[in-house]
């Protein structure tokens, strides 16, 4: 842990929602892949957030579903009405 003491967050857990997201730099990114075998507390941040990100990573290559028939009345409705 990069932490100096027990009662000290970790300096890079801030990083390890970033990491978990693919968001970081290469050169960060492999930073932080370096650090997370040695430091519990980043490991334990990075496990937690690991079933939202894979959930996320699997919505990527899904479709949005089609619009909602209220919002296509209220379209319908506003482009009928005279200037």
């Amino acid at each position: 842990m990069s932490a100096s003491s027990d009662n000290q967050r970790c300096v890079r857990r801030d990083l390890v929602a970033s990491y978990a997201l693919a968001a970081l730099g290469h050169s960060e990114a492999e930073s932080m892949k370096a650090h997370l075998p040695t430091c519990t507390e980043c490991q334990q941040e990075y496990r937690a957030l690991s079933a939202v990100t894979n959930t996320l990573f699997a919505w990527r290559g899904q479709s949005l579903p089609q619009s909602n028939p209220i919002w296509n009345q209220l379209v319908e409705r506003i482009s009928n009405q005279p200037d």
